[in-house]
């Protein structure tokens, strides 16, 4: 399972930034929250960490490159590290010996009868001058199959209403901010565990109920406005908008 790394949210007003120092090399074993490159702006240097355990397979952008926000960085994958030569003046090699097994994923990381790494579902960022935001839907429910970049959760702020993929295919291990929730940018949504199999698909009956009741609450901000303030019962209003949203 490839997982890729991915510039984080930039300061406001910036547009892109340079990336300066890997700290690792294609080949070498990382641990998740290490930091693998620095990427500089003209405000602050950004460190970037590993979303997972594995092995850095691809560097996409080198140093010197220059990057703009949630552009692809890297490549993490499953596998043993490869040997790596020693750096000019080194006192040892970066690389693990060849008898060394591969790290495991701390227990904490992994839910009970997970096998992959827990990758994290984060806000993404939000419109210029907005805050927060509000956990409208999530249209996955704990122990739920996932497949990789399908919606899991919407978002509301008082501009737009944003929909959040799942980073990775797998099995939605925990929801960490239910519906009603304010979350703000970059804040934990819940846990995708990363290859994890066995997951339930919710039957057609059930997904159908659930998909109406939150097709109701789905409104656009404007949407929203106009029911509170006229005091109409959105649950009797058939939405136009895609997937049955009042707009």
């Amino acid at each position: 399972m490839s997982i890729e790394v991915r510039v984080p949210t930039l300061p406001e007003s910036v547009a892109d930034a340079l990336v300066i120092n890997w700290h690792k090399q294609p080949g070498e074993a990382v641990q998740r929250d290490e930091v693998l490159v620095e990427i500089e702006t003209d405000k602050v240097v950004l460190e970037v960490p590993s979303p997972s355990d594995g092995v850095l397979q691809e560097i996409v952008q080198a140093n010197g490159q220059t990057v703009t926000a949630d552009q692809v960085l890297a490549i993490i994958g499953d596998g043993a590290a490869a040997d790596t030569p020693k750096d000019a003046g080194a006192g040892a090699s970066r690389a693990a010996p060849q008898d060394k097994p591969a790290a495991t994923p701390p227990a904490a990381e992994k839910a009970e009868g997970g096998n992959g790494a827990a990758v994290d579902i984060r806000v993404p960022a939000l419109p210029e001058s907005v805050a927060d935001g509000l956990v409208l839907a999530w249209r996955k429910q704990a122990g739920e199959a996932v497949d990789r970049d399908e919606v899991l959760v919407e978002i509301e702020t008082d501009k737009v209403v944003l929909e959040v993929p799942s980073p990775s295919a797998g099995v939605l291990r925990e929801v960490l901010q239910p519906e009603g929730s304010t979350v703000t940018a970059e804040q934990v949504l819940g846990v995708v565990g990363a290859g994890d199999s066995g997951g339930e698909r919710a039957p057609d009956a059930a997904r159908a109920a659930a998909g109406g009741t939150r097709a109701a609450a789905a409104m656009g901000p404007a949407a929203r406005a106009l029911v509170s303030e006229h005091g109409l019962d959105a649950s009797a209003i058939e939405g136009s908008g895609k997937g049955g949203r009042i707009t």
